[in-house]
């Protein structure tokens, strides 16, 4: 049985971290002026997570640029993060996505459960994260929170196309393949390459 992910890319770490009062962590993380610290060992508990597979017009996907915090290796990811506590699937699609990128989305389906196995700050976390299908509505004010802002690096629409050739690895590694059965369709029918 697959635990829920917990979470998106620096919470996982952050959150288990010691702060100080001028916000810093303690101890030391390498390649990243903002904080110092070590890697915490401690693990948390297992929560739900979700990210959105928002596709435009055009056959891009809306993916979020971060750096990790402790060795400064780049992914490329669909917006997402974790479900707060009473907050349904849905709910928490809208609201990751809107803090992440500035978009408000429309969901199209319901979300569909993947493994995902990802390193995050010298963190290794594994288990299920909820993936749903949305198309682009109104693009707002991006609201990243405090402890996200260092490590985020843009946001961008990327060709499905070309999501097999990113030269920023893929967060999931298997995100073409989940971007297919999530959208339940052949590759042709996208207008884009999905292999």
């Amino acid at each position: 049985m697959m635990n829920d992910l917990f979470v998106s890319p620096a919470p996982g770490w952050i959150q288990r971290a010691q702060r100080t009062g001028s916000g810093s962590v303690h101890g030391k993380i390498t390649n990243h002026p903002s904080w110092t610290g070590t890697p915490m060992t401690q693990t948390s508990p297992a929560r739900k997570a979700v990210r959105a597979l928002v596709v435009n017009g055009r056959d891009e996907l809306l993916l979020i640029h971060w750096e990790d915090p402790l060795d400064g290796h780049e992914i490329l990811e669909p917006p997402g993060g974790a479900v707060e506590p009473d907050e349904s699937l849905e709910a928490a699609l809208l609201r990751e996505t809107a803090e992440e990128t500035g978009w408000d989305i429309q969901l199209c389906g319901t979300p569909r459960p993947h493994f995902r196995k990802t390193t995050w700050a010298g963190q290794t976390y594994e288990g299920t994260e909820w993936f749903c299908l949305a198309r682009p509505l109104t693009a707002g004010q991006q609201t990243l929170e405090t402890y996200e802002r260092p490590w985020f690096r843009g946001v961008e629409w990327v060709p499905i196309d070309h999501l097999h050739v990113s030269q920023i690895p893929l967060e999931p590694p298997h995100l073409v393949s989940v971007l297919k059965d999530v959208m339940g369709q052949s590759p042709e029918s996208t207008g884009g390459s999905l292999s």
